[in-house]
């Protein structure tokens, strides 16, 4: 248990000064609400989310491991990841506000021509962690596996015909396994 934590946080870290030129998403939080509820931030320590306490009372945000009690009129530290992923997190010990944040994966460009590569980036930082990435097909209803287990944290794709493609990963880290990240899509002309 103590790998899986240690590498997991390895994943998601918390940053208390995010370089200047960042500009991190800002979720607000009142008493009765969150917003925005989903949020998406680069795969990089440029980017992040943080949480601003708008209430009249201390709220209590919970994401996965580890949680954040932010007193009213304060902000949290900046959350960044360094895999894709999609994470959910809730506000409150009753939580029953609930939000996403999406961390996408990467792809050099997202339009190629036929018997063109795709370079897909999952992740920028190994964590002895294993990746699963799948792609949807054009006109397919369910996703089939490019990479399992995989330690390698970028891949290439050669699709095998024009069309539009929805590319998805997680991350497994001992016996912890992420929330498959928010597809992104390619064309193929």
């Amino acid at each position: 248990m103590r790998r899986s934590v240690a590498a997991f946080v390895t994943l998601w870290v918390l940053s208390l000064a995010v370089p200047a030129q960042a500009s991190p998403v800002s979720v607000s939080i009142t008493n009765r609400t969150i917003d925005p509820r989903s949020v998406s931030i680069a795969m990089n320590f440029s980017s992040g989310v943080s949480w601003t306490n708008n209430g009249t009372r201390t709220h209590h945000v919970h994401v996965r491991t580890f949680t954040f009690a932010i007193d009213p009129g304060a902000t949290s530290p900046t959350v960044v990841s360094l895999a894709a992923q999609r994470l959910s997190y809730t506000v409150d010990t009753n939580r029953t506000s609930r939000g996403i944040v999406n961390v996408p994966d990467e792809v050099d460009a997202t339009s190629k021509t036929l018997g063109t590569p795709f370079t897909l980036t999952w992740s920028h930082d190994g964590a002895q962690s294993s990746y699963d990435v799948q792609a949807k097909y054009p006109h397919a209803d369910g996703y089939v596996t490019l990479f399992h287990a995989t330690t390698d944290t970028t891949g290439t794709f050669l699709p095998p015909r024009r069309g539009t493609y929805k590319i998805r990963s997680r991350f497994t880290v001992g016996s912890f396994v992420a929330s498959y990240s928010l597809p992104i899509t390619i064309v193929v002309t």
